[in-house]
């Protein structure tokens, strides 16, 4: 083992040192002025690289004859023939896209002309919005992301590491490398999982130093057909895709298909990593003949398109840099930026055609203030002209920074797209809910494909990173590391019995197994005192993303001398559909009401015992309609027979008093329909991935005990209906609602413990307010009809963003309100709101704290109460909203 995998490493360094000569030089405009984010790449071949932002560039290419292209999307692509035999350094002058005849004047006023140019853009836009029914193209796109390195770099001949295999640390290794030089090595540890090389020494330093680098970790290709219809419409069909992801970056948010086991390096499917922003033509549709950009992934409030029709002037300046005459027509430079630098706005250039007044470049970013996550974000669009004078968009590109915790985040997300058709003919349903389709074959693709339907190559640390990462998975993936590494994996020490489990693991096989560590056991706080707790679970996948999971979990206390405990088996037959079939059984203290307030959810008042047996299973019907159903057999017992913790007693008082009450029984059929209309989604080889819908999302929840059956005692019939909703109003930020109504249609014999319940209020404590209501006071309950409403608006900064002084505080206004009608004595309870919140980020989590003014009213006591309240929400990075 310790020869493959030397030699492994010996493969890594020859790719790496292996270029005989450095090609390096500077790209500049005709003003020489640097240009950043070149394409420079040496024709039939692989070798290329990108300038920086000081327009230079560098790369290692053997000896021989070559055409090297420079290629922007604002610039005229440039072809140079050199022989190299020599280190070469160049310097090139790129021409703007036709500006090569001389500069036109135009004679302003007082006002700037560009102000009288912007008028007729935006009265021709509706020409552009509507100048294609439909269309397709094929869609290459490429996804680079690199993360900042610091690494010590000390002067001498050789490069010596050590390599740790597992947990079985080897002997010091070291190889002689001749002449090593920083451009062409990434200077970082080298690290494939088990696999570590560290301490690099490089001779082509002076003396010792820190190097500031950049690391290669992600590199992503896909070819997709893309289709659209207007006015906004797309679907992606995946032909292609792969994902390349240096070890021990895949758990950055990576999902996919895997068989097993997490570690195993499988194909992976579209990725959800944070730091990546543009996989698909839905994630960035920057189309800035719309009045509002919807663009989630950069901040919580569509951004305003600086060629709005109705306040484009209000929210953006405007400069005309320049003029140029090309075969007759005029070519305008405009600069455009925000009158007010806090908000969702652009800043940036564009070129405008003079007579159709179309938009053929542009160049912009995002201001600080209007993205949360972005240190730095930067977009470049081309459009091209085609025979019949449509305007397409041919390439765009994404260039960021992202700052996370001690780490800086680099990426660059390109995408070309060729081979229009235009008004195509499509079946009906083509567009109807499915956004992106990931063809089977998708992730065979070779290298041999790549290089066929690349349209840009890759860069020199591209392509070292790919040779480097296919190496490493062809090596992850044979029999005698996946042996190796089980074993390792499998032999137990001390610390697995204290702090991480035991874990049995068969890859081959894709089995898991996992046992509680010693840690975890312990439950001083269970309820009647002291319980000492044991735990364990068992996955099995299948290559169909098919599985099976059983988990068990048993607890003794040690004060009442029980065994309690309970198992779940759950079989996923299904994964396309959300298939699942479970079967659980127990004996166990459960809650009785599991949205208590924190004064009284773990109060001994809320316990009760339970035993039971119980099947389910979860199918979904058709598109947007989940079934829920299940049948469960339960006896219940009250606990005032338990001796009870004195600590309980102290802490939650009167309410620690268990419920005191005759053991019954239940049988009960439950059945859930959720309708989600029009739901969306991405259809991958081994499953589906539902969207959240703009569109209300009805669940309809009934539930029938039936008196007799194995002895059962109860006989009622209940039924509810909850829907939800959230809306994008514009810039003027989000509003969300929720209404929840529900009665017992018969209710011969009921219990407690299946009433419906209204969650109380704590103080100080402001809680979800689209299932929770703030000022209610104790939580109730009822077996008859009642009503629930929930209102809330979040403004997003909308108002406080104009207001000096406070918008630089980035704080957000919120408010809303709800009411809740009980038949029971006609009860009738309402409540107002309204807060503030403040948001801020932790490494890529964002949270946001606020306070809150309440005031209500209920005709129980005929009393208007006020008080402060305060929370403390999440932002959903998956749905991209805020909790509230």
């Amino acid at each position: 083992m310790n020869k493959v995998l030397l030699t492994s490493l010996l493969f890594f360094f020859s790719i790496t040192f292996s270029f005989a000569f450095k090609l390096s030089g500077e790209l500049m405009d005709p003003d020489g002025n640097p240009i950043a984010y070149v394409r420079v790449h040496a024709l039939e071949s692989n070798y290329g690289a990108t300038t920086d932002e000081e327009g230079k560039f560098s790369l290692r290419i053997p000896e021989g004859s070559y055409r090297i292209q420079f290629q922007h999307l604002a610039y005229h692509t440039k072809v140079l023939a050199l022989e190299i035999n020599q280190d070469e350094n160049i310097s090139v002058q790129l021409i703007p896209r036709d500006i090569e005849l001389e500069e036109v004047d135009i004679e302003g006023g007082k006002k700037d002309p560009a102000y009288a140019i912007m008028k007729e853009v935006i009265d021709y836009k509706k020409n552009h919005l509507k100048q294609l029914d439909s269309y397709s193209c094929d869609t290459y796109m490429k996804i680079s992301l690199e993360r900042d390195t610091l690494k010590k770099v000390q002067a001498n001949n050789q490069v010596s590491f050590t390599i740790s295999f597992g947990k079985k640390k080897k002997a010091q290794d070291s190889v002689l490398v001749d002449s090593v030089s920083v451009d062409s090595v990434s200077v970082d540890s080298l690290q494939v999982d088990s696999l570590q090389v560290d301490s690099l020494q490089v001779d082509s330093l002076q003396s010792d130093s820190l190097l500031p680098g950049r690391k290669k970790i992600v590199l992503v290709e896909s070819m997709s057909s893309t289709y659209f219809d207007a006015p906004n419409r797309f679907k992606t069909i995946v032909r292609a895709y792969r994902n390349i992801a240096a070890r021990g970056e895949e758990g950055s948010g990576n999902y996919g298909v895997r068989w097993g086991d997490e570690d195993m390096p499988v194909y992976r499917t579209q990725s959800t990593n944070p730091y990546i922003f543009y996989q698909d033509v839905s994630d960035a549709d920057f189309n800035f003949y719309q009045n509002l950009i919807d663009a989630p992934r950069l901040g919580d409030r569509p951004f305003i398109s600086p060629l709005n029709s109705s306040i484009w002037q209000l929210t953006y300046k405007y400069h005309l840099d320049s003029a140029y005459m090309v075969d007759g027509k005029v070519h305008y430079h405009i600069s455009f930026w925000p009158r007010n630098v806090d908000g969702p706005y652009f800043k940036g250039k564009m070129i405008i055609l003079d007579k159709v007044f179309a938009i053929k470049y542009l160049e912009f970013e995002v201001l600080p203030s209007g993205t949360p996550y972005f240190k730095r974000f930067q977009m470049t669009h081309h459009y091209e002209e085609t025979a019949d004078k449509r305007w397409l968009l041919m390439e765009e590109q994404y260039v960021y920074e992202i700052k996370d915790g001690p780490n800086t985040y680099y990426g660059d997300n390109y995408a070309r797209h060729r081979d229009y058709e235009l008004n195509i003919d499509l079946p009906n349903n083509f567009f109807k809910n499915e956004l992106r389709r990931t063809d089977k074959d998708a992730f065979e693709k070779g290298e041999a494909f790549w290089a066929a339907v690349r349209p840009v190559a890759l860069e020199e640390n591209e392509i070292r990173f790919e040779q480097e990462q296919d190496s490493v998975n062809a090596f992850y993936l044979s029999d005698e590391y996946l042996s190796e590494q089980d074993s390792i994996f499998n032999k137990l020490n001390i610390w697995n019995f204290v702090l991480t489990g035991i874990q049995f693991r068969n890859r081959k096989h894709r089995l898991r197994f996992y046992f509680s560590p010693l840690l975890e056991q312990p439950n001083p706080f269970g309820v009647g005192g002291y319980r000492h707790s044991l735990s364990t679970t068992v996955v099995k996948t299948w290559k169909n993303y098919k599985s099976l999971s059983v988990s068990a979990y048993g607890d003794y206390g040690i004060v009442n001398k029980d065994l309690k405990g309970h198992m779940n088996v759950g079989f996923t037959y299904s994964p396309r559909r959300f298939g699942r079939a479970t079967v659980r059984f127990g004996d166990q203290y459960r809650l009785i009401n599991n949205n208590e307030t924190i004064t009284a959810i773990l109060s001994r008042g809320n316990y009760l015992n339970k035993v039971y047996f119980g099947i389910g299973n979860r199918i979904e019907l058709v598109n947007g309609l989940l079934l829920d159903a299940s049948i469960d057999f339960a006896d219940r017992k009250p606990i005032d027979n338990l001796a009870l913790a004195q600590w309980a007693e102290d802490l939650f008082g009167t309410n620690n008093a268990p419920q005191n009450f005759d053991l019954y029984r239940e049988f009960l059929i439950d059945i859930s329909l959720r309708w989600t209309p029009g739901q969306k989604y991405i259809m991958e080889p081994h499953r589906k991935v539902n969207l959240d819908s703009r569109l209300p999302v009805f669940t309809l929840h009934y539930k029938k005990a039936l008196p007799g059956v194995m002895g059962s005692d109860l006989n009622f019939d209940y039924l509810s209906l909850n829907v939800t909703q959230d809306v994008q109003l514009g810039t003027f930020g989000t509003s969300k609602w929720s209404v929840f109504m529900g009665k017992f249609l018969q209710a011969d014999n009921i219990r407690f413990t299946d009433y419906t319940f209204f969650r109380g209020s704590d103080p100080f404590l402001f809680v979800d307010p689209l299932n929770n209501f703030q000022s209610l006071g104790p939580t109730i309950s009822t077996e008859n009809a009642f009503f629930a409403g929930h209102y809330m608006h979040n403004f997003n900064g909308a108002l406080l963003n104009k207001v000096p002084l406070i918008k630089k505080t980035k704080l957000q206004t919120m408010g809303g309100a709800s009411t809740l009608i009980v038949q029971d004595g006609n009860f009738f309870h309402s409540e107002l709101y309204a807060g503030l919140g403040l948001p801020f980020r932790i490494r890529m989590q964002r949270f946001k704290v606020s306070a809150f003014f309440v005031t209500s009213y209920s005709n129980l006591d005929n009393a208007i109460d006020t008080q402060f309240k305060f929370g403390i929400t999440l932002y959903d990075s998956i749905k991209r909203q805020w909790g509230y």
